[in-house]
């Protein structure tokens, strides 16, 4: 997410004009102080007694967001580089297979 954010900003010119790069980090605060307001809900409610529901809840959002950023921000781009660079696109898949893989043994197993 941190990284779709900055690439995202950096991409539209806040970096580069000085002018405008006050709202560059401004940005990266307000992520960086949501995602401590984050932690600290997710802290009170994993030491709180009723947890079972809620935590349902807050994984799910958690969850929809990242799929929401990887699908809207990182996969198009990755998209455009893939054919502007001629990639065989067999061990890309391969390789996104595997990596889904063990990303589901290591949420089975963890």
């Amino acid at each position: 997410t941190a990284f779709a954010l900055a690439e995202g900003l950096v991409s539209s010119g806040y970096w580069k004009n000085h002018s405008r790069r006050k709202y560059f980090y401004i940005s990266i605060g307000t992520f960086i102080m949501m995602n401590l307001i984050g932690i600290a809900i997710g802290w009170g409610v994993s030491s709180s007694g009723e947890e079972n529901t809620l935590t349902a809840m807050l994984i799910s959002i958690t969850a929809g967001s990242f799929i929401y950023v990887s699908v809207v921000e990182i996969l198009p781009q990755e998209t455009k580089n893939i054919k502007s660079a001629r990639l065989p696109i067999i061990p890309i898949f391969i390789s996104f297979i595997a990596g889904f893989s063990l990303m589901s043994m290591l949420a089975l197993y963890a």
